[in-house]
């Protein structure tokens, strides 16, 4: 919840209202919970999710492609950016922007979530947030853990970390 706000808020500091929302699987646990921090992230600088440009995808690259690039040839009107459910489905983005002809951050801001590798090496390199994983993953453990040793134990929600990392996707309007 924190890594959306944070990314919502800077694009609303940039000068964006008009924000597209590229969700993640909605059956898996994390795609319901980062398109509700989206809505509530929007619904507390006073701006509407626009339903038109909340497109659906499964957290791939492949789906972030095929979702950006179908919604392009059906939208009269262009967001300002784009928020990505992460820097997979963004890279996908990425891609059918480019083919559409839209570059990126000049026509559309473009930003992606959990830092993945390679997001510092593509063109233009992606703004995300980063999340730290490793320090999710000993939390986790530690909770098998003592669920294993002590069966009245009981797992706690997972609430980590999440920093903004600025690059070139995405710019004031």
């Amino acid at each position: 919840k924190l890594g959306m706000k944070q990314g919502v808020d800077y694009l609303v500091g940039l000068g964006h209202r008009n924000i597209a929302f590229i969700a993640g699987d909605p059956l898996r646990c994390s795609g319901p919970e980062r398109l509700k921090a989206f809505q509530d992230a929007m619904a507390a600088h006073g701006l509407k999710v626009n339903p038109d440009w909340v497109l659906p995808s499964d957290f791939s690259e492949r789906s972030g492609y095929e979702s950006t690039a179908r919604w392009l040839q059906s939208i009269p009107d262009l967001p300002t950016a784009i928020f990505a459910c992460n820097d997979s489905v963004a890279f996908g983005a990425l891609r059918a922007l480019n083919e559409a002809g839209l570059r990126v951050p000049d026509d559309i801001s473009l930003m992606g979530f959990d830092d993945h590798l390679l997001s510092s090496r593509i063109q233009p390199a992606l703004t995300t947030i980063r999340v730290n994983f490793s320090e999710m993953i000993d939390m986790l453990t530690r909770q098998v853990i003592e669920t294993i040793e002590d069966e009245t134990q009981m797992f706690k929600k997972y609430v980590g970390t999440a920093e903004l990392v600025i690059r070139d996707s995405c710019r004031n309007v």
